[in-house]
């Protein structure tokens, strides 16, 4: 997919089966050129047999779990980035809401 884009939207924003099944289809899948492994997080959707079988089926790729509870130790960047940068962020929303008042319809948080 070089110099290509893909996006897809999940109403509820977080990876269900069809954004898992539309990127295997749009994204993996056409980048793989032999057999592969893809290491995954244990989300639900992640463990899913489709998915899996998919994978193996649709992209030669073989499906590796990182345990439960581990995602965070391997990933420094989410400790010592993303974590910091969402606190602050939380702290300025919440000290916003505190002395601006919270919002009173969908409309005004756009």
């Amino acid at each position: 997919m070089t110099g290509k884009g893909y996006y897809t939207v999940q109403a509820k924003a977080y990876c269900d089966k069809k954004v898992m099944e539309e990127w295997i289809e749009n994204v993996w899948a056409p980048g793989i050129q032999g057999p592969s492994v893809l290491v995954l997080d244990s989300l639900k959707t992640h463990k899913m047999e489709c998915v899996r079988t998919r994978l193996v089926a649709n992209a030669h790729t073989s499906v590796v779990y990182v345990p439960p509870g581990v995602t965070g130790l391997d990933q420094p960047m989410d400790i010592a980035v993303r974590k910091a940068f969402k606190d602050r962020l939380r702290d300025i929303y919440v000290k916003f809401v505190i002395e601006k008042g919270t919002f009173s319809d969908a409309a005004e948080k756009r």
